[in-house]
């Protein structure tokens, strides 16, 4: 949804005027390679780690719900209910 669109690029620009495509991509390969250059793991705290893992939670249960059919206006009370917890 735009709300959830939104509030994610939201949290980024925090940090820079990536997309956020590109901070997934990002924060992924940082994880992963051990190697790599750290722009992002050097500036987010704990608690942004647990946004972000809570906004890609809701985008996988936002998907699984809609393959379901359950009503897009459900799936927006939801995305909005958990992005507030």
């Amino acid at each position: 949804s735009l709300f959830l669109i939104q509030e994610i690029e939201m949290f980024f620009k925090k940090f820079n005027n990536k997309s956020i495509g590109e901070n997934i991509a990002t924060l992924r390969n940082e994880l992963a390679h051990v190697d790599r250059k750290k722009e992002l793991m050097n500036i987010l705290t704990i608690g942004d780690y647990v946004k972000i893992g809570n906004y890609l939670k809701t985008i996988v249960t936002s998907y699984l719900l809609s393959d379901l059919g359950i009503n897009n206006i459900i799936i927006e009370k939801y995305q909005a209910q958990t992005i507030q917890e």
